[in-house]
């Protein structure tokens, strides 16, 4: 089986195109089933404010990189031709994980370090799992990821300023507007990028905060932790002639800031210049805001390189890549190791089979045992097999994460009168990914 993703990210795709190829989160189980229709023996879907990515398990890359695409195309309304030159893939399973650890990490996002991708990728592994896509391999890969990233976070500085892509739209906010002590800010949406947007205007000291949603409950406690009040959707026209910025992230499937609303808001403010930053995938601004005279709005793509600070997070980069590295090693091993586990259960098949059968022929030369004496020299024969047996199973499990190991555990299988046939080469690693053309 090979591991494999296939998605789109803010460098292979336009706005226009990432966020028709985008799910929201009550299309997952869909998106889960269309997928795994076409082939795919174990799937999960990544959804950030950048990227569409699916990662898969599949017996034929080709077939599954072509039924990826396809579903991608279903859900653009595009032909699979328009969107490919769009979509990039990597097959095998250590590409695979280094590029979702770089995912989860940050070091691919387009702020660079960015942190709130690492609790992004932890759910597209909870919300695969709950649809029973998952199994074994997307379950250590995505382990392995999590686990990387943590320790990326730890023990390195990529992610000591606690930089997202809601954090970049308020230092974009302070290059267009300044000091943001006399300013007010619209906040729409209460969910965790609108919720990083919150903090980060009042650590910026923001003059007032108004949080803007459409279950108003959930917009209060947020308003709430930040010093702010909050308010309905519906009353977005009216804010929207009070605010110098407005920065969006709602969930919503189409535009929550028409053309209307706003022409009618800057019509009602004369001389005051509104900046609308759309955050949101889908978009929250319609496009078409950016030619009325005096609304500046933007997008995600205005943002790149925004946020302050990326020259001290490069330099943690490297960093960042050696520990990448270590853990695609570890990974290499627990798969490597996987390839002897037939070998270790034949082996200790037999072994147990064998002192099963020396404990029944010393038990029919005693039959004057009681019934708990003779479970006794079972379980005493069972016991000694197991101890006999376990340094071997352990200098199997060694030798198969090493260059070679495979002959060595060969010659033990032998030694063993054990098949060997079951000990091959690991599929879905490098030289797999070569043959198939990727």
């Amino acid at each position: 089986m090979h591991l494999l993703v296939c998605g789109l990210d803010q460098r292979s795709a336009p706005l226009a195109v990432r966020e028709r190829c985008s799910w929201p989160a009550d299309a997952l189980p869909a998106a889960l089933a269309a997928l795994s229709a076409r082939g795919l023996t174990e799937v999960a879907v990544l959804c950030t404010c950048n990227r569409t990515e699916v990662y898969a398990v599949a017996d034929n890359p080709g077939t599954a990189l072509a039924g990826i695409g396809a579903v991608f195309a279903e859900r653009a309304g595009v032909p699979v031709q328009d969107l490919r030159p769009h979509l990039y893939s990597v097959v095998g399973a250590d590409e695979t994980l280094s590029h979702l650890c770089r995912v989860a990490c940050g070091l691919e996002a387009m702020v660079l370090g960015e942190t709130q991708v690492l609790g992004q990728v932890r759910q597209a592994y909870l919300d695969a799992t709950a649809g029973g896509a998952v199994g074994k391999m997307l379950h250590a890969l995505f382990h392995h990821a999590l686990a990387c990233a943590k320790r990326v976070h730890t023990d390195t500085g990529l992610a000591a300023a606690r930089v997202s892509v809601g954090g970049a739209a308020v230092d974009h906010a302070r290059c267009v507007l300044g000091d943001l002590r006399t300013r007010q800010a619209a906040v729409l949406g209460a969910g965790a990028t609108a919720s990083t947007v919150a903090q980060r205007l009042r650590e910026a000291e923001c003059g007032s905060i108004v949080v803007l949603n459409r279950t108003q409950s959930h917009g209060e406690r947020l308003a709430m932790s930040v010093g702010g009040r909050a308010t309905a959707l519906a009353a977005l026209p009216e804010e929207l002639v009070a605010a110098d910025v407005v920065i969006s992230s709602t969930a919503a499937r189409q535009a929550v800031v028409t053309l209307d609303v706003v022409r009618h808001a800057v019509a009602r403010r004369p001389g005051r210049p509104l900046l609308l930053i759309d955050i949101a995938v889908p978009r929250d601004v319609e496009p078409g805001v950016a030619e009325i005279p005096g609304a500046l709005l933007c997008n995600l793509d205005d943002l790149a390189g925004a946020a302050a600070g990326l020259a001290d997070r490069a330099r943690e980069v490297s960093a960042a890549r050696e520990i990448i590295d270590a853990e695609v090693a570890r990974f290499g091993e627990w798969l490597r190791s996987l390839d002897v586990v037939p070998l270790i259960r034949a082996l200790d098949a037999r072994f147990q089979a064998v002192a099963a059968e020396q404990a029944e022929r010393a038990l029919r030369r005693l039959p004057n045992l009681e019934p708990d004496e003779r479970q006794r020299v079972r379980q005493l024969a069972t016991a000694v097999a197991a101890q006999l047996l376990d340094p071997a199973l352990r200098h199997i499990k060694e030798l198969a994460g090493t260059p070679g190991g495979h002959d060595a555990v060969r010659a033990l299988a032998h030694v063993f009168d054990c098949d060997p046939t079951p000990v091959v080469g690991l599929p879905g690693g490098t030289a797999d990914a070569a043959a198939a053309g990727h």
